[in-house]
């Protein structure tokens, strides 16, 4: 279970938490740790392995406000008898007083509002009206409830798990706990899990699919698959086009780890190149997207090597997946010349992004956003780059289909997904929340009979 967490570990930074309910002679005990920061997948090392358990942890990524412990995922639900775990960003709107809580927060109090006494019903329920993204699982002793949004914006998958039933943010988790029949849920679903199986699906209005490009670009672990694909051949396939649009001419092809490597790949084969891996990481590197702005900067300096002597006196074309608020390549840029590069080149692997995202992306304000308002020409020079280049929207939905959500690149967005909700909550609902203050990237369910397949 711990190297299962472990490899989702690269989607959120924020914090890591673990529930468990476990089956004793007594009854029914749950347990329920929290951590801030980067978090350890040991906190699970010293948890009780009964025979009948349920199991539910994730890996924070605030989209909004501080690393706060009360924010950490699962949130509890009926005084610890059941947890909520979420990946995505409600849109919501709620009133009252006191200190803000997050989305999620407030959304667990739907739940508790509701008076069905079946978990999955109460969860339904307070889905009401709810739009935005949101791939999320709640449980209790009795088992467990997944849901994913109408539009298939965030990702879950299920799979059967010797003894029981699993469910993941990526495969790769799945896969290490030896599962079978992994298949990703279907958008606006809502279902009830028992260890042998579904026992109740519902289904929220249909809506077409709008999965989260971002995904295949930058979120998600090379080594998973989405809608079926290997997002490392998804990635491969993007350089190639890239390359097609855009070729320069360069003396070396040079990658930024990791998420531009097989972007990198793809481009330099089309070329009929063979990338330099100039560029590496140092062992603690953390993926600085989603850092906070205080800490990002500090972070790209430490996170990369750059092997001078493949550089002194070459000319360099960079190749990576995205270009957001442009520090890494800013940075970059700076460190090749500074190596001998006799020019530096950019060439990236999805189109310029010019928009927020609401749908549990860290960017909410357009004004963090590089290319915003400025011309390719002056965003070139502001990086410090001989020539810049993006891929185009057509390239995007040539590589990943025509049923992907494109707002941060197009600035259309699903349609009927940014609408609010609002319904009285009680006093703990503090003020006005809109679009959620934190949430999370991943979640890890285990559901099981026995600890023996």
């Amino acid at each position: 279970m711990i190297e299962a967490l472990r490899l989702i570990q690269h989607r959120g930074q924020d914090g890591v938490g673990v529930w468990h309910c476990r089956d004793t002679a007594n009854g029914f005990a749950t347990t329920h740790q929290r951590q801030t920061g980067r978090g350890d997948p040991d906190v699970v090392r010293h948890l009780p392995d009964t025979q009948h358990m349920v199991f539910l942890a994730h890996w924070r990524y605030a989209t909004r406000g501080g690393s706060l412990i009360a924010d950490v995922h699962p949130i509890l639900v009926d005084g610890g008898e059941a947890a909520l775990a979420h990946n995505g960003q409600f849109q919501l709107w709620e009133r009252g007083r006191g200190r803000p809580l997050s989305d999620t927060r407030l959304f667990s109090m739907r739940i508790e509002n509701e008076t069905s006494l079946k978990l999955g019903d109460r969860v339904f329920a307070a889905l009401d009206g709810v739009a935005g993204a949101f791939a999320l699982v709640a449980a209790d002793r009795f088992g467990l409830t997944t849901a994913c949004d109408r539009f298939g914006i965030r990702p879950l998958f299920q799979a059967r798990y010797p003894g029981g039933m699993a469910f993941s943010s990526e495969t790769p988790a799945l896969q290490h706990l030896k599962c079978d029949d992994i298949e990703e849920i279907k958008p606006g679903s809502v279902t009830d899990w028992t260890a042998v199986g579904p026992i109740e699906v519902r289904s929220l209005p249909p809506a077409p699919r709008s999965s989260c490009s971002f995904e295949s670009i930058y979120f998600h672990t090379a080594g998973g698959l989405l809608r079926g694909s290997p997002v490392a051949a998804l990635r491969h396939r993007l350089g190639q086009l890239l390359a097609r649009e855009h070729p320069v001419d360069g003396d070396l092809v040079v990658p930024v780890p990791k998420s531009g490597i097989d972007f990198a790949q793809g481009f330099a084969e089309q070329l009929h190149r063979v990338p330099e891996h100039a560029i590496s990481l140092t062992a603690d590197a953390a993926r600085t997207f989603i850092q906070e702005a205080a800490s990002r900067a500090d972070a790209i300096r430490r996170k990369y090597v750059l092997n001078t002597s493949a550089i002194a006196g070459r000319s360099v074309i960079i190749v990576d997946d995205s270009l957001v608020r442009g520090a890494t390549m800013k940075h970059l840029a700076s460190a090749l010349r500074h190596a001998g590069a006799s020019q530096v080149h950019a060439r990236i692997g999805s189109p310029r992004f010019t928009h927020p995202c609401f749908f549990g992306i860290d960017v909410p304000d357009r004004k963090e956003l590089i290319c915003e308002g400025r011309s390719l020409a002056e965003v070139s020079s502001l990086l410090g780059l001989d020539s810049l280049a993006f891929l185009s929207l057509a390239g995007l939905h040539d590589a990943l289909g025509s049923e992907i959500c494109t707002g941060c690149f197009s600035g259309r967005y699903p349609e009927g997904a940014l609408s609010y909700s609002w319904r009285p909550c009680d006093d703990r609902a503090d003020r006005i929340i809109a679009a959620g203050e934190t949430d999370v990237r991943s979640t890890v369910a285990v559901l099981r009979t026995s600890t023996t397949a």
